[in-house]
C-alpha cells in the first residue's frame, strides 16, 4: 500500500480542485512516491490531494512517479500571515497558551514550533515538545485564526523566505520544526498522519509537471503516445 504522509485539505479546496481538473481536462502532475530499500514500505511523498480528487472523479488510473530513497529530500514548510489588525491575537494567543520565550532557547529546540509577531517569540507552553503535535497546534492556531476572517490561503513558506517575513513587525511568522526521511517512515508505520503541507519534497530535478488528459486516465488500458498534450 502507498500510504499518505499527511492529511487532506478541507472538503471545500478539494471540491476547486475537482472542479479546475475537471474545467481543463487535464490532470496537472503525477504523484510521487518512494519505497524504502529496507521496510519496502511506499510513502506518498507529494500529490494527496491530487490522489483524493482522482478517486473522486472516478479514474481508473492515478499517474505516479516512483523515485529512489536517496533521490530527494524533505524540508519544512514555515507559516507567514500578514496581520493588518492584531487586536483579535491577545486573545488567541492566551485561547492556544503562547508564552513569550527567549528566541535563542527556542530556536536549539528542534521539537519545537517558534511564532514570532512584533518583534516578540512565542512558543505553546502546554503542548509537549512532540514534532507531530507541534505541527498540529499551528494548524489549529492558523485554522482559527481563519475563523477570525484572517486570509491564510497563501501562508505557507520556504525557510528560505522566512528571515524577510520576520523581518516584518505585521507579519505573524510560525518556524516549524524539520522531518527527517525516516522519521516520516516511522510515523506512517504508527498510524500516524501530519496535517496538510506540513513538509515539502525536494527533488533532484526540480518539481515534475506532466499534465495528462484525464480522458486517457478513465479510459484506456494503455496510454496513447500523446497522452500527456
Amino acid at each position: 500500500d502507498c500510504l499518505p504522509t499527511e492529511a487532506a485539505v478541507g472538503q471545500k479546496k478539494i471540491e476547486e480542485m475537482v472542479a479546475t481538473v475537471t474545467a481543463e481536462g487535464f490532470f496537472p502532475a503525477p504523484v510521487i512516491a518512494s519505497k524504502h530499500p529496507a521496510t519496502q514500505q511506499i510513502l506518498l511523498l507529494d500529490g494527496n490531494h491530487r490522489r483524493t480528487v482522482g478517486a473522486l472523479m472516478g479514474l481508473k488510473y492515478i499517474p505516479v512517479v516512483f523515485i529512489g530513497w536517496d533521490e530527494f529530500e524533505v524540508d519544512v514548510w514555515n507559516r507567514a500571515l500578514s496581520i493588518e489588525n492584531g487586536d483579535s491575537l491577545d486573545e488567541l494567543f492566551s485561547q492556544f497558551d503562547l508564552t513569550e520565550s527567549k528566541p535563542a532557547l527556542a530556536e536549539n529546540n528542534s521539537q519545537q514550533a517558534l511564532l514570532h509577531y512584533r518583534g516578540k517569540s512565542y512558543t505553546s507552553s502546554v503542548v509537549e515538545s512532540n514534532k507531530i503535535k507541534q505541527h498540529q497546534w499551528v494548524d489549529q492556531l492558523f485554522s482559527a485564526l481563519e475563523d477570525c476572517g484572517f486570509n491564510t490561503g497563501n501562508c505557507f513558506i520556504t525557510k528560505q523566505a522566512t528571515d524577510d517575513h520576520k523581518a516584518n513587525p505585521d507579519h505573524l511568522v510560525v518556524e516549524l520544526p524539520r522531518f527527517a526521511k525516516e522519521e516520516l517512515l516511522e510515523m506512517v508505520q504508527q498510524g500516524e498522519v501530519l496535517p496538510a503541507k506540513a513538509y515539502r519534497t525536494l527533488l533532484p530535478h526540480g518539481p515534475i509537471r506532466l499534465p495528462i488528459k484525464i480522458q486517457y486516465l478513465r479510459e484506456f488500458d494503455h496510454l496513447p503516445y500523446d497522452f500527456y498534450d
